[in-house]
This record gives structure tokens, sequence and C-alpha cells, in this order.
């Protein structure tokens, strides 16, 4: 009998309020990699856990919570992280709990990837905000300087402990 995975949420049910270092979006792919892996070291996991524990306060559109279920509900990665939908949309709730609903206007900017929009058009409201994903064509991009890194660069620079 295979081990059945489960949602990252046990001990984050409380308030989302207090101290936050660094105002960041969390792209769609640091989300799914964090519950695939569940590694205490992979930086996609130590941004996800820093979501909901306050280090870091994730900006969220309609469009990006959309994004987070429908990459995670894909069959293909539902059988990989051993989520049923129902914990999908559970897990997604309480990233939206602890997260920063925005709503953007359209930017000037066009993003390298149209279906990454709704990122350039947050980026462009936001001028304080981080992106930080996993996409290499998104990190390559020349578009906003500074402010679309890495997981790895990000835990590295902003989050590397002691």
């Amino acid at each position: 009998m295979g081990c059945r995975r489960t949602a990252f949420l046990s001990h984050f049910a409380g308030d989302p309020r207090g101290v936050v270092t660094f105002d960041v979006i969390l792209d769609a792919n640091i989300i799914v990699s964090a519950q695939l892996l569940q590694h205490p070291l992979a930086p996609s996991f130590r941004l996800f856990e820093a979501s909901l524990g306050r280090a870091l306060r994730n900006h969220i559109s309609e469009a990006l919570r959309e994004e987070y279920l429908d990459v995670l509900l894909r069959p293909a990665i539902l059988r990989r992280h051993g989520l049923s939908p129902a914990e999908v949309r559970e897990l997604v709730d309480l990233v939206r709990h602890f997260s920063l609903e925005v709503a953007p206007p359209q930017a000037v900017a066009v993003a390298p990837d149209a279906r990454d929009q709704h990122l350039w058009d947050m980026l462009a409201a936001y001028p304080h905000l981080k992106l930080v994903t996993g996409d290499p064509p998104l990190v390559a991009s020349g578009d906003f300087p500074g402010r679309i890194l890495s997981p790895r660069d990000f835990v590295d620079r902003f989050l590397a402990t002691e």
C-alpha cells in the first residue's frame, strides 16, 4: 500500500496578520513545486512555508488564484502530489487566506508569455512587489529589473539562515 501525501496545512489555520518582511508574488510553479517536494530545504517549500508563517506576504489576483487551481488540478499533477480535488481547493483557500488580494489594472508592459500577463499587471501596478518564479523566460526578462527572482535566488538573498 502506497504512502498518501497530504497538503501542508496542519499548523497554519491561525491569524494571517503579523510582521511581514517581504511583499511577493509567488508564481503558480512555486506553489506546485512546494506540494510536490514537501522538503524543508527546497526553496519552493521554504517560500510557501514563509508565506504562511508571516515572513512573506504573498499577493494574489483572481487570475493567479485560478492559475494555482488550474495547475494543481491537472491530472498529471494530481497524481504526483496525491491530493484530492477538495484538498487542492482547501490548499488554495489557505494560500488565499494568508495572501493580500489585489485587482491590478492591465499594464502597458507585455509579458514574455501571454499566459503570464496577470503577473506583469501586478508588477506594474505594485512597484514594491517581487515576483518569485521558476519560469526561466520570466526570470530572464529585462522587465522589472531586480524584481523577478528564481526561488533559489530569493531564498539565498532574503531567507538565508545563519
